[in-house]
């Protein structure tokens, strides 16, 4: 069984403004990105966890200072056609370090956790009907080029 939590914010304002200019670049109508983390919790039962287990999973994800901004539903529609949404994450058939630690943790607390991978969740918005397949795929190419270098300078 997999539980998915959602968290916002996942970058800052400054950090989501920086990213909104460079992707401006590329596609100048662009209107707005927003992002949200997701986590992948698999649980080793096929039980959902009960209420003591529920409260401990979500005080370890959610940000101390703003617990209330963990949710069981993403914050961000992409159901309209001037929005488009992309998830970068780890493959789901690739464990990370991040889910080895994460699940240490999660089962010395007693919670039956065996994987746990979180995802970053971008929301690009244009004008109503301004947007073009072009510029979409260019914008993501853009974003998916900027975070895999971020990523690339973190492991140096």
């Amino acid at each position: 069984m997999i539980v998915r939590l959602y968290r916002t914010p996942a970058a800052s304002e400054d950090r989501l403004a920086s990213r909104l200019a460079a992707l401006r670049r590329v596609a100048a109508d662009l209107v707005s990105l927003s992002a949200e983390h997701c986590f992948y919790v698999q649980l080793g039962a096929e039980k959902p966890l009960d209420a003591v287990q529920t409260e401990r999973l979500r005080w370890l994800l959610a940000d101390p200072e703003s617990p209330d901004l963990l949710t069981d539903k993403s914050v961000l529609p992409a159901d309209s056609e001037d929005s488009l949404l992309i998830e970068i994450g780890p493959r789901l058939n690739f464990s990370t370090a991040f889910s080895t630690n994460a699940v240490a943790i999660c089962q010395a607390v007693g919670l039956p956790v065996v994987r746990l991978e979180v995802a970053t969740r971008y929301l690009l918005r244009w004008p109503k009907k301004a947007a073009t397949a072009v510029e979409q795929e260019v914008s993501v190419l853009l974003l998916k080029h900027s975070l895999i270098l971020k990523m690339l300078k973190m492991n140096c």
